[in-house]
């Protein structure tokens, strides 16, 4: 399998950090309006942590000489 270059590494992480935010707002809406004697399936911050782990998984598929880069640019 080919490793990923940087400007993938850095589209798929904000879409991960995009879609964290969006979900944890989702979370946070549904526990606002949750219906008594109802339990929701997620809580708040998971999205966020599968977000990372996912993150974490495409650093490990990215060169690392472009992760290298990036950490100097930031």
């Amino acid at each position: 399998m080919r490793k990923l270059n940087g400007f993938d590494n850095y589209v798929i992480k904000e879409a991960l950090k995009l879609y964290a935010e969006k979900c944890e707002e989702e979370v946070a809406l549904a526990q606002k309006t949750k219906r008594k004697n109802t339990t929701l399936l997620y809580g708040e911050g998971y999205f966020t942590q599968v977000a990372e782990a996912i993150s974490d998984k495409v650093d490990n598929l990215t060169l690392s000489k472009h992760l290298k880069l990036q950490k100097e640019n930031v």
